[in-house]
């Protein structure tokens, strides 16, 4: 499977770009980087209201994650994106754009008939149990651009997997991925959703955590147990919880077991 991977492909991310008929990004086209998100934010001053620019690579080596975590891609083995875009080309509050990202990906991904779901706030997910990570996503506001960086695992082997906890779309059976179509798909996915309303209703749709047990755990702060219920404007969760209903903007969840 490693001997049998290949370069990225400019052309054919722009053609398939072309076909979905999204004319708002530029894409840059790399081969090792430390992380996508740093040669996207050096190249953001190209970014205009109406413009957007991706920077994607066969290989990361130094990427972030939520939480300061590291985020690396082997060689053409997964998708590792960066898509920066103005703050005036997004609808509704700056703190929903990494779910809404979130939400995108999966859109993205269920075109190409892969089913995933997301825990909150935007790790994608596995839909069957045992629940397992396939992409995770950072997003950052810098200077008026949202910077989104968005990490897939798609051909990884067992022995390439960054945790136990984690999986690949090879792993769960897709094993004919082109990273040149599932790149622009999320892309013009990532394009729709940040333009519309009604964003709260597509990401319950997908999300594992609503209706579940969670536990979490907040820097410097004690963890928060109980009842996932809902998703605020902002992003915020909403958990019921012993002490009453309360808003969790920041933190890392453990799904517990389903309130059923």
């Amino acid at each position: 499977m490693k001997a049998s991977r290949k370069n990225l492909q400019n052309a054919e991310i722009t053609a398939e770009l072309a076909r979905l008929g999204c004319e708002w990004v530029s894409v840059h086209v790399l081969d090792q980087v430390k992380s996508t998100n740093d040669e996207a934010v050096a190249r953001k001053s190209a970014v205009i209201p109406g413009t957007a620019i991706a920077v994607t690579a066969d290989e990361q080596v130094a990427g972030r994650g939520r939480l300061d975590r590291t985020w690396t891609s082997p060689w053409a083995g997964g998708i590792a994106l960066t898509v920066c875009c103005a703050i005036d080309d997004v609808i509704g509050q700056a703190t929903s754009v990494p779910l809404r990202t979130g939400r995108a990906v999966v859109a993205a991904l269920e075109s190409l008939s892969i089913p995933v779901a997301l825990k909150w706030p935007n790790d994608v997910v596995t839909v069957d149990e045992p629940m397992r990570k396939v992409g995770g996503i950072l997003v950052q506001l810098i200077d008026g651009v949202f910077v989104i960086g968005i990490g897939l695992n798609v051909s990884l082997l067992e022995d390439e997997l960054p945790t136990a906890q984690a999986t690949s779309l090879h792993l769960l059976g897709h094993h004919d991925v082109s990273r040149e179509v599932l790149i622009a798909r999320i892309i013009s996915a990532l394009n729709v959703e940040l333009v519309q309303d009604g964003w709260i209703d597509r990401y319950r749709e997908v999300s594992r955590t609503l209706g579940t047990r969670v536990r979490i755990t907040r820097m410097g702060q004690e963890a928060v147990e109980g009842l996932g219920l809902d998703i605020s404007d902002s992003g915020a969760l909403v958990v019921e919880t012993e002490q009453g209903v309360v808003e969790i903007s920041m933190g890392d969840v453990e799904h517990l077991r389903s309130a059923n």
